[in-house]
C-alpha cells in the first residue's frame, strides 16, 4: 500500500518512456502492486488522467498555506501531487493528511531537501551541505546513511520525492548558484557521493530526483533569473558533465529534474 503514491504516476511515464542509458530502476518502483495500477489507471478519465500529470507549486515561501486552495485542486482537477516549499512541518504534515484524504488517487508530495528537512521546514534537523561532505574524505558511507535518514524523515512528514541530489559538478568558480550546493569540481568524486547520498534515501522507499541539468556547474548565471548557456562540445559533455547522470541511472536513480 506505502508505493502506491508512486504507481500511476509512473504508469502514464512509462507508457512513452524511451531508454537513454541503460538503467536498473530500483525495487520499489518494480516490485509493486500491478493489479491495482492497472485497474486504477482504467478507472480514470482523459481529464484525471492528464491531471495526474500536474504537479503544481504549493506554496510560497514566506507567505503561509491555503489549504482550502489546495483541496479545490485535488477535487476540481484531479492534480497528481504537489511541491512544497519554506514553511512548517506540523502545519503542512496535517495539510497533507487532509489533502490525501480527499484525493481519488493517492497524492505525491515533493520538496527539495538537499540538507535534510530543514532545507525547506523550519524546526527541523540540518545536514551539512553537499560542499562540505565533498571536502571530506572517505565518508560515502556516513552519506549514505545521512540518506537513509532524512529518508526516514521524508516518510514521516508524508514526502515522496526528494528533489536531491545535486550531482552538478561546481567547475565554474563565477558560478553564483551551485557553489555550496555541489559535492566538489571532481566528477568521480561528486559521482560517488551523489550516488551514496541516492542509496540512502532511495533504501526508505523515497524518491530521488538528480538535478540540476549538465553543465550547470559551469555556468557564470543563475538559471532562476538567466538562461545559462553551456559552449562544450559533445565529447566534453559525455567525459564530464554527463558522467555522474550515466552512472547514477545505471544504478537506479528513479527521477532527474527536467
Amino acid at each position: 500500500m506505502r508505493n502506491k503514491q508512486f504507481l500511476i504516476f509512473f504508469f502514464l511515464v512509462l507508457c512513452i518512456e524511451t531508454s537513454v542509458f541503460s538503467q536498473q530502476k530500483p525495487a520499489f518502483l518494480t516490485n509493486y502492486d500491478k493489479e491495482w495500477v492497472e485497474k486504477t489507471f482504467n478507472s480514470l478519465s482523459i481529464e484525471e488522467k492528464i491531471g495526474q500529470l500536474l504537479m503544481p507549486r504549493g506554496n510560497v515561501s514566506g507567505k503561509g498555506y491555503n489549504p482550502e486552495k489546495l483541496k479545490a485542486w485535488v477535487k476540481d482537477y484531479k492534480i497528481g501531487g504537489l511541491v512544497f516549499f519554506a514553511g512548517q512541518p506540523t502545519l503542512q504534515s496535517q495539510i497533507v493528511n487532509e489533502l490525501q484524504s480527499v484525493s481519488k488517487v493517492p497524492l505525491l508530495i515533493g520538496m527539495d531537501l538537499e540538507w535534510g528537512l530543514a532545507m525547506r521546514l523550519d524546526s527541523t534537523v540540518r545536514f551539512p551541505y553537499q560542499m562540505t561532505l565533498g571536502a571530506m574524505s572517505d565518508n560515502t558511507e556516513f552519506i549514505r546513511m545521512m540518506g537513509e535518514e532524512i529518508g526516514d524523515q521524508c516518510k514521516r512528514m508524508g514526502v515522496h520525492i526528494s528533489y536531491s541530489p545535486v550531482i552538478d559538478i561546481n567547475s565554474n568558480p563565477n558560478n553564483p548558484v551551485i557553489n555550496f550546493r555541489s559535492f566538489g569540481e571532481n566528477k568521480l568524486d561528486v559521482t560517488e557521493k551523489s550516488l551514496a547520498l541516492m542509496k540512502g534515501i532511495q533504501s526508505k522507499n523515497v524518491m530521488t530526483t538528480a538535478k540540476h541539468f549538465p553543465g550547470h556547474g559551469d555556468t557564470g548565471v543563475d538559471s532562476h533569473y538567466d538562461l545559462p548557456v553551456v559552449t562544450h562540445d559533445l565529447k566534453r559533455l559525455n567525459d564530464v558533465e554527463l558522467y555522474p547522470y550515466k552512472k547514477l541511472v545505471s544504478e537506479g536513480l528513479s527521477g532527474i529534474m527536467t
